[in-house]
């Protein structure tokens, strides 16, 4: 890892976790979730680089140092080092490994990375699981299928990942997926793409010579019980490979684009899991055929859509104790569509659905909140007139959808 961008890191002083910007007030570990008061870079800094795992030789060892006297250098292969007498001699450091917590464990954690792996699962698209790694987030199982549904028949795409605010820490999590033939793959803690693609991929692969060339409608029931009992011991081997391979703290990048602006093509409110707006902006992009009356499907689309979208944040808050964020759809090469989340006050929630470069939401966000935050101080009490003003306002906003 290089330490040029030490400001960019920092470590928990009680458990070791390594943090990227924007640094929480709690531990994101699952297992400390301490408040951490502050974190000096210098203290950083000097923890991190004793713990730093590519540490090299920089200089060999004097004559002196190891009681020999000769007026020739010696020869680097008569000398010879014990492991145990390594960290005493000058110069010498002994190669340090990637630790890797109990396997045993539900949640896994390489503090040395800052990354940690919540559940990891398969699931068939006709909702039979296949392997559920941690049953505390079985749910998640469900929940894949429930997106999996929505990115492919309202928003017309491939799943491709869940982004999570926890409610404890604050810190953002995610469930990586990867969908081929008819099964759908799901990794989900905080790691960086890449490596959750890897990891993914390497599932594929064991679960493609379990099936020994087999097509997945050929298997019987006794084949189909032989594959989960040997999984974990499968899954528990492509975790020791990549907690010896991985090697650097990553953070990952933004998601690219082909294109330099975002259009949203639909807009929900509501309260806990009450709607109290939802307006299609333009169906033109929404994958969902309901009848021949025009307003009356326009209507329809908009009641699906909407409570499909509240279902999902509702229970995957009650079930992760997690906000949604975002998720993203996968349409071509570099080209989404997402379902974006934002949390309001008083329990209030609104939803997007948009297409094009995530980064341009962020520049659109402060006006879209501009002009609701005055109808979320108080908490719903049932009456909707209020909400029926707020929905010409968002509609006169959104009469341009592309920024």
């Amino acid at each position: 890892m290089s330490f040029k961008q030490e400001d960019e890191y920092r470590k928990c002083p009680y458990c070791g976790y390594i943090m990227s910007k924007p640094f929480p007030d709690i531990c994101p570990n699952p297992v400390c979730l301490r408040k951490i008061d502050s974190i000096s870079k210098d203290t950083f800094s000097e923890n991190i680089q004793a713990q730093n795992i590519q540490t090299k030789i920089k200089r060999m060892f004097e004559p002196t140092d190891i009681g020999i006297e000769t007026e020739k250098p010696m020869d680097i292969q008569q000398i010879k080092v014990s492991t145990a007498s390594a960290d005493k001699i000058t110069g010498v450091s002994k190669k340090k490994k990637n630790t890797l917590a109990n396997l045993n464990e539900d949640v896994i954690i390489i503090p040395t990375l800052g990354q940690y792996f919540k559940n990891i699962g398969i699931v068939k698209e006709d909702r039979e699981p296949i392997y559920n790694r941690n049953p505390e987030f079985s749910y998640l199982q469900e929940l894949s299928i429930n997106l999996d549904y929505i990115a492919s028949s309202i928003i017309g795409g491939e799943i491709d990942r869940l982004l999570l605010r926890s409610d404890l820490s604050q810190a953002l999590e995610k469930v990586l997926y990867i969908k081929k033939n008819g099964l759908i793959y799901f990794l989900y803690g905080q790691f960086p793409d890449k490596q959750g693609t890897w990891i993914l991929n390497e599932m594929r692969t064991e679960l493609f010579s379990s099936l020994m060339g087999r097509n997945l409608n050929q298997l019987t029931p006794v084949d189909w019980h032989n594959i989960k009992l040997r999984f974990p011991a499968k899954i528990a081997f492509i975790l020791e490979r990549y907690a010896k391979t991985a090697s650097e703290v990553m953070t990952d990048r933004q998601i690219p684009s082909v294109v330099d602006t975002i259009r949203f093509d639909y807009f929900g409110m509501s309260y806990q899991s009450i709607g109290t707006i939802s307006k299609l902006l333009g169906d033109e992009f929404i994958k969902i055929e309901i009848g021949e009356d025009a307003q009356a499907s326009i209507d329809l689309k908009e009641s699906e859509i909407t409570a499909k979208i509240e279902a999902i944040a509702a229970n995957t808050i009650a079930n992760t104790k997690a906000t949604p964020q975002y998720l993203t759809v996968k349409l071509g090469y570099q080209k989404y569509r997402y379902l974006l989340f934002e949390k309001l006050e008083n329990e209030y929630f609104i939803y997007m659905l948009a297409e094009g470069n995530l980064e341009k939401y962020k520049s659109v966000l402060p006006t879209i909140i501009e002009i609701i935050e005055p109808y979320t101080h108080k908490p719903f009490r049932g009456d909707l007139r209020p909400f029926i003003e707020l929905k010409k306002q968002i509609t006169d906003f959104f009469q341009i959808r592309t920024f």
